[in-house]
């Protein structure tokens, strides 16, 4: 099967608004798959993005406040 890549590039995004139109992309998916009428020769698209955006610090699944090595007061910025 030959499918193409769909490429995008977003530029300088924030972090939350990239993560929610990669989730409107990826939920497009599944529900097309979803569908009764899918089948693996379909044409499903496939995605490249490319996007940028401003720091962000993460905790992770077990993270904890403590664990940060800058201030509240930086945080809170």
């Amino acid at each position: 099967m030959n499918q193409e890549i769909q490429y995008t590039d977003w530029g300088l995004i924030d972090y939350k608004d990239a993560w929610d139109k990669q989730k409107i992309l990826f939920d497009g998916l599944i529900e097309r798959k979803s569908h009764f009428e899918y089948t693996r020769k379909e044409f499903v698209p496939q995605w490249f993005i490319v996007c940028e955006h401003p720091h962000v610090y993460t905790l992770g699944k077990n993270g904890q406040t403590n664990n940060m090595l800058i201030d509240n007061e930086f945080m809170k910025k």
